[in-house]
């Protein structure tokens, strides 16, 4: 399939993309929402300043520039999306999901199936690891931070790579590899995670679930959790001031996590139980009807095209 573009500059700039092709907008801001990009062969999505992804998929893209499958860009901040099989192929390849080379903010996603992969055509003599198959930031910055929150990750080979970086109230599933890997300062709080994929770093560790310890009873193949799940009222309160002092450690606007959390991936409130549950769903809620735009890209300027 080939590429198809609707342009409406007056109201900001609105694509649908499909087939052999990349979306990439320099020096403004990208904002998607309740859209899918995939297929691509090349990155779903490049931006070099924010790129924002809401109610979306980000799918099957496959990039062979060796940082970014699905999104990448400067500052990314995804909620209540699907980014799945996605590639970075690569002699040194980073974020086969996201990649970012400044703040990545994950909030009610699911990363599933992305893959980072060292491409044998580059090889000599050194063989470098893949890293970041959900995530990853630049391997060689000094102010990057990367934070996932009320997400799942399953599936993903070494699934995330940060520098500094907050993992809160996620569910971590059947990752090939490590589940995280930081080279600085980790908060590994309140997760369903394997302490023995959690490598790296100064990791600082509280509340977190032990495979072993239950069941995790996803009830679909979207990952909602079922009843008796191990991860339901297993999670951080957002309102609690230890969840507020991770975020104040890292310079990271609480106030939008704040409110991203007071839905689930499902538009869902939080929270149905005694606690926040674990991962992208919250267990037994009712839904909230928001309406939203089908697709839309907003540049930060005004501008038409010369």
């Amino acid at each position: 399939m080939g590429k198809t573009t609707s342009l409406s500059w007056k109201e900001g700039l609105t694509l649908l993309i499909t087939g052999r092709s990349t979306l990439m907008i320099m020096n403004h801001i990208i904002t998607a929402i309740n859209s899918t990009i995939s297929k691509n062969k090349g990155v779903g999505i490049s931006g070099f300043n924010v790129t924002e992804v809401t109610g979306s998929t980000i799918s099957g893209n496959r990039s062979e520039e060796s940082r970014g499958g699905g999104i990448s860009g400067k500052t990314i901040i995804v909620n209540n999306s699907t980014i799945s099989d996605n590639y970075a192929i690569g002699y040194e390849s980073y974020g086969g999901g996201i990649y970012g080379d400044g703040k990545v903010i994950v909030t009610n996603s699911i990363l599933s199936g992305n893959h980072v992969q060292s491409n044998a055509k580059y090889f000599h003599s050194y063989n470098p690891i893949p890293n970041g198959g959900a995530i990853s930031d630049n391997p060689y910055g000094q102010e990057n931070t990367t934070v996932v929150v009320n997400s799942t990750i399953s599936g993903n080979n070494n699934a995330i790579r940060c520098a500094s970086c907050i993992v809160v109230n996620n569910i971590f599933d059947k990752n090939d590899g490590y589940d995280v890997s930081v080279t600085s300062v980790g908060q590994i709080f309140n997760n369903y995670i394997d302490y023995a994929k959690l490598v790296g770093g100064n990791n600082f560790k509280r509340d977190n679930i032990q495979p072993g310890s239950g069941s995790l009873n996803f009830a679909d193949s979207n990952f909602r959790i079922g009843s008796g799940s191990v991860a339901i009222d297993a999670g951080l309160s957002p309102s609690s001031t230890t969840f507020s002092n991770l975020f104040s450690m890292l310079q990271i606007d609480l106030q939008a996590v704040l409110v991203a959390l007071a839905t689930d991936k499902d538009n869902n409130n939080r929270i149905a139980g005694t606690a926040i549950d674990l991962g992208a769903y919250e267990y037994g809620s009712a839904a909230v009807a928001v309406p939203q735009p089908d697709c839309l890209f907003n540049w930060a300027e005004n501008t038409y095209p010369q």
